[in-house]
């Protein structure tokens, strides 16, 4: 019986490889193979883990845990070789290539509507955005340009901080007196 089903799997192999040409099947069997063994590894890491966790009940049965951890390790390693052949073998004769495709765009057949076709373009691209956050509002927002008067001067930059005195490390005293580390008081 094992030399029919040898037989038949031959000759199943050898006429999918002279439709689909040697080259494309070599590229087959390494995807097939890489992406069964690939899930078949994550499957076997997951059992394992669950292995591991539930290995230490075996003491209560008066057994060792390591031995018996060493022995289902290896009888679902087997397992794992067994069945990456099987869904490989499975998986190889049933897929059918097929002709490549350029996938298109979902929006591709869609027609481009403005949502405000009344702001021409010039209105919309004229006023630049300015580097200034919103007042009250969340960082990261910036308001419109303020339009400033011609005879108004331009506002000053905000004034920098600036720090008399040699660095203090974080995890130094702070220099206020409270007996805290700098950076559990004025580091924050």
């Amino acid at each position: 019986m094992q030399e029919r089903l040898t037989e038949t799997f031959e000759s199943a192999y050898e006429a999918k490889r002279t439709s689909v040409g040697p080259e494309l099947m070599a590229h087959l069997e390494r995807t097939v193979l890489l992406s069964v063994m690939d899930a078949k590894w994550k499957d076997h890491l997951y059992m394992m883990d669950a292995l591991r966790e539930g290995i230490g009940l075996r003491a209560y049965g008066q057994r060792d845990p390591i031995v018996e951890y060493q022995r289902e390790a290896y009888a679902m390693l087997q397992d794992m070789i067994a069945s990456i052949k099987e869904e490989s073998l499975t998986m190889l004769l049933r897929v059918q290539p097929v002709a490549e495709a350029r996938p298109t765009s979902v929006f591709a057949n869609t027609p481009v509507q403005e949502v405000h076709p009344e702001i021409s373009e010039t209105e919309r691209f004229a006023a630049p955005i300015s580097a200034e956050p919103l007042s009250g509002g969340p960082p990261g927002l910036f308001a419109p340009p303020m339009p400033q008067d011609a005879g108004e001067a331009p506002r000053p930059a905000r004034p920098q901080t600036v720090h008399a005195g040699p660095k203090v490390g974080r995890n130094e005293p702070c220099p206020c007196g409270s007996g805290l580390k700098y950076k559990k008081c004025h580091g924050k």
